[in-house]
């Protein structure tokens, strides 16, 4: 029981309940009536006291029977008035003061089904958990003396919010709710929030009752509910679909567009394209300014790619170094090369990272949906091999995709699947060129080369899968699996020729190799394994490898030396100018390039000639060994034994052979 219906009306009559009868009849006395509340005639006055009918709507009350006038009630306990046995008005025990001018209400105070009812006290009142019907009347009649003649410390009607106050008290609960769950972003603290928020809700809402505001309990806690579910299914959904650093919508998301895109383009008959693009060397940003440098990176970059590109077209981050833009409404792929021409003119000025000026360049592929079967995964892919050729081309910042492109990047998808099984399979072998003195004119050792038994194409020479091998990192087993069988060859040779000459093997370091934190151990591994003397083991890095970082390099290099093995330059004089380190570095050979060989009897080459002499008079001055690869001609063999060349490599002595032809070549004698 929470509401008292104080009368009714039916066809111009009015009832009164028995409280208000009660009441009326006792202030009778005292010449006070029931009147019309002048600005509102349908609300009843009492004595300058208005009681204000309860609605539907008041303090959270939805679709309840409001008709006649009804009140709240609002009870003074769980026995509001003093309580007298029959037995005692029989006796004559009760004083005449206790009933003297008061209303008396007669009824049954003892338990009974029938005339008992749940209040707001069963809740808490585990000793009495429903109240008799005459101590709810003596409520209902006190509530309404009190409120007229102020018994009360205060006016105990109760009072109600308008409903477009209570609108706004439920819209701020909810907006406030909404903003919480967006700017915390922490699980814990936004459990801990939401659970402050609803008892600031229960704390105001007591607080105010307290002074007999009656305000909805209810709908503003499922309005803070709702709104904080929603927004932080919101940012999952968001978080899910967006990518974090950037804000820029995911793969998934733009899979999505892109196919969204191509269908709304074939029914206007107008081209959708994808630019993929790529930054350049972004590892080398990681690597020497850290993560957070890489980071501001790409933020920056995204703002100018956003000033790149019109209002609708959408910007995507694909992967760590990997961006995607769609182009919609484009007439042309000339539209699409404007907007990748914009994107490299951007990037002319210089990224401020960390107080460092960084110039970036990206590199770009363009791809159309040209065609009514293209899918979005399709446009991407081609984005994709575009970009890939456009690095490929070093100069070329943006590539478009052409048909010819997808056969090769399949034929490279196929050659990375054999390379990988070749790995697991052991289809490797190692073949042999032999180094030959120029002095003597007899071999002195062998350069190990790698060659790949490819079960359907044969021998595979390192030109057709070097780059893929690099590129997937799997230059690290072929590496480490080359360096064991070259040794384990030279041990072979070293057991059987031990009598005769020292014969020295050299193994190619890869760039991946050579930057291998555990190389040093490995070779060391390697070489106690096999058994071999260190000394007939000779390790060839190119020159562009060793350039990279030169303080790392040297202090590697002198590690390596410590295995008393050899070092050698590889492709010495290719571009890098290592000349002015070349003291520091703790090398044994220097190999000079076949590129420098070629042409070298030639009468119009006289440069490379001048470069060939230049490079065995530095050796010559620092006391290293020159070796001189892809001899061959007799011409070429003869200028280079009158140029003072020590060794010599190449086709004209012997193409690289397998390991059991090469002891039969060796064991042969053959003379030069």
């Amino acid at each position: 029981m929470r509401r008292q219906l104080l009368f009714a009306e039916s066809q111009g009559n009015t009832f009164f309940s028995l409280g208000l009868r009660l009441a009326l009849h006792y202030l009778k006395f005292e010449g006070i009536e029931p009147q019309n509340y002048q600005q509102n005639p349908e609300y009843m006055e009492l004595n300058n006291r208005v009681f204000v009918p309860l609605r539907y709507h008041h303090g959270g009350y939805s679709n309840i029977d409001d008709r006649g006038y009804q009140i709240l009630l609002n009870y003074r306990g769980v026995q509001p008035a003093p309580v007298v046995t029959l037995s005692e008005v029989l006796a004559a025990t009760v004083y005449p003061d206790l009933i003297t001018d008061k209303i008396v209400l007669i009824g049954a105070t003892a338990p009974s089904i029938k005339d008992e009812f749940f209040t707001p006290y069963s809740v808490r009142e585990s000793t009495a958990p429903k109240m008799p019907g005459v101590f709810i009347h003596a409520n209902i009649v006190s509530q309404i003396l009190g409120a007229d003649s102020g018994n009360s410390p205060a006016n105990n009607l109760f009072w109600f919010l308008p409903q477009w106050v209570e609108i706004i008290w439920l819209t701020l609960w909810g907006i406030g709710g909404g903003f919480l769950a967006w700017r915390i972003h922490h699980p814990g603290m936004q459990g801990l929030y939401f659970f402050l928020g609803i008892f600031a809700i229960f704390g105001a809402t007591y607080v105010l009752f307290l002074f007999n505001a009656w305000i909805p309990l209810a709908s503003p806690v499922l309005a803070l509910t709702l709104a904080a579910t929603g927004v932080i299914a919101y940012k999952q959904i968001h978080n899910f679909l967006h990518d974090s650093l950037t804000g820029l919508p995911n793969r998934s998301l733009f899979l999505d567009l892109t196919q969204q895109a191509i269908a709304k383009s074939q029914r206007n008959k107008s081209i959708c394209g994808v630019l993929f693009i790529n930054v350049d060397n972004f590892r080398l940003i990681n690597d020497s300014l850290g993560d957070l440098a890489g980071d501001q990176l790409l933020i920056q970059l995204v703002e100018r790619l956003k000033n790149s590109v019109l209002l609708g077209d959408t910007i995507a981050r694909l992967g760590a170094d990997e961006f995607a833009i769609l182009l919609r409404n484009l007439k042309s792929v000339n539209n699409a090369t404007i907007v990748a021409e914009r994107i490299q003119t951007a990037l002319l000025s210089p990224f401020i990272l960390n107080g460092h000026e960084v110039f970036k360049t990206v590199s770009i592929g363009i791809a159309l949906a040209d065609t009514a079967e293209t899918r979005a995964e399709d446009l991407l892919r081609n984005g994709n091999t575009a970009m890939l050729r456009a690095k490929s081309l070093k100069n070329i910042r943006y590539q478009v995709f052409e048909r010819t492109m997808q056969v090769g990047g399949l034929d490279r998808l196929q050659l990375e699947t054999d390379l990988r099984l070749a790995v697991s399979r052991g289809e490797f072998v190692m073949y042999y060129q032999p180094v030959i003195s120029l002095k003597t004119g007899e071999i002195v050792g062998f350069e190990a080369l790698v060659r790949w038994q490819h079960p359907r194409q044969g021998l595979v020479t390192p030109e057709r899968f070097l780059k893929v091998a690099k590129e997937t990192g799997l230059i690290i087993p072929i590496g480490r699996w080359a360096m064991q069988e070259a040794c384990h060859q030279l041990a072979i040779w070293q057991q059987s020729l031990k009598s005769n000459c020292q014969i020295i093997v050299g193994v190619n370091l890869s760039g991946r190799q050579f930057i291998h934190p555990d190389l040093v151990d490995e070779i060391k591994g390697i070489i106690q394994d096999s058994g071999i003397d260190p000394s007939g083991l000779r390790l060839e890095i190119t020159e562009s490898v060793i350039m990279d970082d030169v303080e790392a390099t040297i202090r590697l290099l002198h590690q390596l030396k410590n295995l008393q093995i050899k070092l050698s330059i590889d492709d010495f004089g290719t571009g890098f100018s290592s000349l002015g380190y070349l003291p520091r570095f703790p090398v044994d050979v220097l190999k000079i390039d076949r590129s420098f060989i070629a042409h070298i009897g030639e009468a119009t080459e006289v440069e490379n000639l001048a470069i060939v002499r230049t490079i065995l008079m530095l050796a010559q001055a620092l006391n290293l060994d020159a070796i001189a690869e892809g001899v061959e001609t007799f011409e070429q063999l003869e200028q280079l034994r009158s140029l003072g060349c020590e060794y010599a490599q190449g086709y004209y002595f012997q193409r690289p052979i397998s390991a059991d032809h090469a002891t039969q070549f060796f064991t042969s004698h053959p003379h030069w």
